[in-house]
Order: structure tokens, then sequence, then C-alpha cells
């Protein structure tokens, strides 16, 4: 356990998740552009850069088979963009302790509903989660004004609220 790397891991094993462990260490060295892109854990480098939270303002973490958000996200309290794209997700409500966020995609994942906690993104600008498993509409939904594209194509829905609906 000479590597930094290795390190982390152990005291990560002991806190989450095997699917978020390889996460937060690629969140520790994968940065360009105030974005962080994490793609492919399994052949990264055994690398670390320290990440200053503040400065990142979109994270992506598309095609890893995680079953749910890392925690770990929430110390990103600047975040405007996030991405999770193409994961095994089922619910994004801790997406709703991050109030800065402008845009979120989560297409291609297994999410059943939209939890109430995304009225709490005022900000939210995109919503992208097609492709997932969504049968209703959360009457939510309605409390965000600023948004402007939200793409629900490829669900289950069959009918809209009557709120939603006029």
């Amino acid at each position: 356990l000479s590597n930094p790397v290795d390190i982390r891991r152990e005291y990560y094993r002991k806190l989450l998740h095997e699917d978020e462990i390889n996460a937060i260490i690629e969140l520790e060295f994968l940065i360009k552009n105030r974005i962080l892109n994490v793609t492919d854990l399994s052949n990264q480098p055994n690398a670390c850069i320290e990440v200053e939270e503040r400065h990142i303002i979109g994270l992506s973490i598309p095609n890893q088979e995680l079953l749910n958000i890392p925690k770990s996200i929430l110390k990103f309290k600047n975040l405007k963009v996030i991405s999770f794209k193409n994961n095994l997700l089922k619910n994004f409500k801790i997406l709703g302790e991050l109030p800065t966020l402008e845009q979120i995609h989560l297409k291609e994942n297994k999410i059943e509903e939209i939890p109430d906690e995304i009225s709490k993104n005022s900000k939210l600008i995109v919503l992208d989660l097609k492709s997932n498993r969504i049968s209703e509409l959360n009457q939510s939904l309605l409390s965000l004004d600023k948004l402007k594209k939200l793409d629900l194509r490829q669900n289950q829905i069959k009918c809209l609220p009557e709120e939603i609906n006029h």
C-alpha cells in the first residue's frame, strides 16, 4: 500500500460501495478545462492530482455501470453541468442537493421516477432523461421556471398529468 491511490482506495473501501470507489479515485485526477470527465475507470494510470472542488463546474461519469450517484459529488458546490449517461442509476434524488445545476444529463439509465427533490434545482435549464423507465411525470417539474429542455423520449409515459398538459 505504498501507492497513494491504493492507500485512498483502502480508506474509501471502509466507507463506500465498490462502484463508488473507482469513481472517487478518478475524480481525484481527471481534470481538464474545469470539466471533470471520467471514462473507462478500469484502464486509468495510477496517478493523482489535487482537485480544488470549487473550480469544477462540470462532471461527466458515463458508461460505468454505477448503481448510485456517489455522495462525494456533493463536495462540488459549483457544479453547473452533470452527466451520468449510460449507467444503471435508478434514482437521482441526491442531485437536489446541488442547487447550482443548470444541466442534468441522465439518459440511458434505469430511472423509474422523477423525484420531488428536482424542485430544489431552480436554475435547471436542461433535464435529459431519455431512454429510462419513467412512467409518470412529477408535478415538481412545474416549479422549474428556467427549464427550457426536458427530454423524456423512449420512456414509458402514457399520459401527461392535467397540470402539465395545460
